[in-house]
């Protein structure tokens, strides 16, 4: 993981454009272009955990284990709390 956004071809996953977190913008401008060229792509930009995690310098293991560890979490969270 790191704190960049990277939009990919579809197609063959080749890296169409890449930034850093702090420059978004520039990502979105030029998803928004490639939209209207009716150009299909992955848009990925990491999250809050992955962004910590890479600023910590935590580990490629740990981070591995963490973000696993989180997903599990997520998915066994019992939601009848959120639904009153």
């Amino acid at each position: 993981m790191s704190n960049q956004i990277k939009i990919l071809n579809k197609e063959d996953n080749s890296v169409l454009f890449e930034c850093l977190n702090s420059e978004a913008h520039e990502a979105y401008e030029f998803a928004a272009k490639l939209e209207q060229m009716g150009i299909e792509f992955v848009f990925i930009k990491p999250g809050l955990p992955e962004t910590l995690l890479s600023e910590l310098s935590v580990s490629s293991e740990q981070k591995k284990e963490y973000l696993q560890s989180l997903d599990e979490e997520i998915h066994d969270h019992d939601d009848s709390c959120c639904h009153k």
